[in-house]
């Protein structure tokens, strides 16, 4: 009995049309991750970038509640300059320096109660500045990525009292609208950009 074997092996065609099937295989399944990774890089930015900016405007908005703070006097303290993208206020805090400690209802150059926020446009910055112009002054980064900062500076009646407000008007000041916008990157996927506005009461203001 003769037995026939048959070796016959793959023809050029089916070669061909198996790697084109598997090259759209690899394709598709390339795709969907890097969909997933970018998807995945994008949300994990929009995260940080909503938990940064709230945090950032909280603390903005806790300093510049405590404008014109002075338990002992008010004549010295309150806002000094009102402009669209900077502020700059001044508060008591406790002289420790006195007996018992106490507030001297004096700004001090070395004690943290002229406060300025201002935007660093060219280097993207939100930046808080302890003592500005005098010879302690220092600075520090507040945000990065930041995009744009604006005040908008309301008195009593909800007038708008311009920009900046004249030195006349700052005593008016009642109420403080902050806009700030952080713009960061996400890999491969398009930007993140996020934008928070806060009403802020200038609750020692005018007392």
């Amino acid at each position: 009995m003769n037995l026939k074997k048959h070796n016959r092996g793959f023809t050029l065609v089916e070669v061909l049309v198996t790697l084109a099937i598997v090259s759209i295989v690899m394709t598709v399944v390339y795709v969907v991750y890097a969909s997933s990774v970018r998807s995945y890089t994008t949300q994990d930015v929009a995260a940080g970038v909503q938990q940064s900016i709230r945090v950032g405007i909280e603390y903005v908005a806790h300093d510049i509640r405590m404008a014109g703070f002075a338990p002992t006097t008010g004549d010295n303290f309150g806002i000094e300059e009102a402009a669209a993208s900077k502020i700059r206020f001044t508060l008591d805090t406790i002289d420790t320096s006195l007996a018992p400690p106490d507030y001297n209802g004096v700004i001090d150059d070395d004690a943290s109660e002229r406060i300025t926020y201002l935007f660093d446009s060219g280097n993207r910055r939100l930046i808080r500045i302890l003592d500005e112009d005098k010879d302690t002054e220092s600075e520090l980064t507040l945000l990065d990525n930041v995009t744009a900062l604006s005040f908008r500076y309301f008195d009593e009646a909800e007038n708008d009292l311009g920009l900046p407000v004249p030195a006349l008007n700052l005593e008016d000041i009642r109420g403080i609208d902050i806009t700030l916008t952080i713009r960061e990157s996400a890999g491969r996927g398009d930007p993140v950009e996020r934008t928070i506005t806060q009403r802020i009461l200038s609750r020692n203001i005018g007392l």
